[in-house]
C-alpha cells in the first residue's frame, strides 16, 4: 500500500487558502474542494460551497451553479457518501466545460464520478463511463478497471477507503495490479 499522504495535503491546502482564501474562481475553488476533502475538513468545504453558491445567486460567478454543485460532490466523496456523490456528479457532468480548463483537467470529475460508482457497488454505470473513455482514447488505468467493473469484483479492494476516512485509491485503480500477485479468482490482491 502507498504511503499516506497527510503532510503533502496538508500543504496543498496551507497554499490553496493562503492564496485563494475565499471563493473567487471556480477553477481554482475546485482544486481547493478536492484538498480540503483530502484532509477531511469538511466544514472548510462546506463553508466555500456557500460562499459559490452567494456568487452564483449574485450572478457573479462566470460557471453558474456547476462549481458549487462540484464542490458539493467533492465533499460528499470524501465524506464517503458515494451514492450522493453519484446523483451530483452525474447531474453536472453536462456542464463541465463551464469551469474552464482542458478536457483533461475536467476528466478529474469523471474519475471522481467512476470511484464514487465502484465504491458504492454501482459498477454498470461505472463500466458504461468507462467503455465511453476508452473509445474517445485509449488508457491502460481505464482497461483496467472497465475490466474489474465488468467483473463486478466487489472486495472493497480496486476502490477503497483508507483507515482514516479519507480518500484513497486503490492498487487497481491507481495502475499497480497487475504488479501484484493474482487471487484465486483471478483478481489482484490488496495489499
Amino acid at each position: 500500500m502507498a504511503p499516506p499522504l497527510d503532510e503533502e495535503w496538508a500543504e496543498v491546502v496551507a497554499h490553496a487558502r493562503r492564496h485563494f482564501p475565499h471563493a473567487s474562481l471556480s477553477f481554482a475553488d475546485l482544486h481547493v474542494a478536492f484538498a480540503e476533502a483530502a484532509i477531511g475538513d469538511d466544514d472548510a468545504l462546506q463553508r466555500r460551497i456557500a460562499e459559490l453558491q452567494g456568487l452564483a445567486r449574485d450572478g457573479r460567478l462566470s460557471s453558474g451553479e456547476v462549481a458549487p454543485i462540484l464542490c458539493a460532490a467533492t465533499a460528499a466523496l470524501g465524506r464517503g457518501d458515494n451514492l450522493e456523490a453519484t446523483r451530483v456528479l452525474e447531474a453536472a457532468l453536462v456542464d463541465l466545460p463551464r469551469i474552464g480548463g482542458s478536457h483533461a483537467q475536467r476528466e478529474i470529475f469523471e474519475d471522481a464520478l467512476i470511484v464514487a460508482y465502484l465504491r458504492s457497488g454501482q459498477f454498470s454505470p461505472g463500466e458504461s463511463l468507462l467503455r465511453a473513455r476508452l473509445v474517445r482514447r485509449p488508457s491502460a488505468r481505464d482497461a483496467e478497471c472497465f475490466e474489474l467493473c465488468s467483473g463486478n469484483w466487489t472486495d472493497g479492494c480496486c476502490v477503497g477507503r483508507a483507515g482514516s476516512g479519507r480518500l484513497r485509491i486503490g492498487p487497481a485503480f491507481d495502475g499497480r495490479a497487475k504488479s501484484q500477485k493474482n487471487s484465486p479468482a483471478g483478481r489482484p490482491k490488496c495489499r
